[in-house]
């Protein structure tokens, strides 16, 4: 019934009789919050918003820290697997096993080029901030001759691993400069 009726100082409104008027605001109130959000759960409504907060919801399962963590492990092992090369057999005894170890320079052998498009494609996909990352710092310019005999310094370079992006994902900025 959609009516209000005031019955010897108490109302009545959609079937609940005896209601006060803050009864009958607090009964409006929570239908037309149910009416603008489209939740049919009325009764859950009212218990939250007065403080029963005994209703069920889901909860987290214990170990879903872990889990969050796991699963950017697994996401950067896929994005840095597109770049590890082409193999004309799937086979996995042939492919290198990737871990948080491996040197996108030395291991995987990932040119500029290619270090820089999964570096691009890792701040964008993970929401990582740049900070002060630059490629130069892991792809140094090499001297270069048109004497086939002169010999250059080894330049030496810092590390460039799988570990470091996933270190960075999880903190949401490049940790290393």
């Amino acid at each position: 019934m959609d009516t209000t009726e005031e019955l010897n100082g108490t109302y009545f409104y959609a079937g609940r009789t005896n209601l006060t008027a803050g009864g009958l605001f607090f009964m409006i109130y929570c239908e037309s919050i149910a009416d603008h959000f489209g939740i049919d759960d009325v009764a859950g409504i009212a218990a939250l918003y007065s403080g029963a907060n005994n209703q069920k919801t889901r909860k987290k399962p214990a170990g879903q820290r872990q889990t969050m963590v796991e699963d950017i492990e697994q996401r950067i092992y896929a994005l840095a697997r597109r770049y590890n090369g082409v193999y004309l057999m799937n086979n996995e005894a042939k492919q290198k096993l990737l871990n948080a170890k491996t040197d996108l320079d030395t291991d995987m052998q990932l040119d500029v080029t290619e270090a820089e498009d999964l570096m691009e494609e890792f701040f964008k996909e993970f929401d990582v901030d740049r900070g002060n990352f630059n490629i130069i710092t892991y792809y140094p310019d090499e001297p270069f001759s048109l004497n086939p005999f002169k010999k250059f310094p080894v330049v030496m370079v810092p590390d460039f691993t799988i570990g470091m992006l996933i270190e960075s994902a999880k903190a949401g900025k490049w940790l290393y400069d």
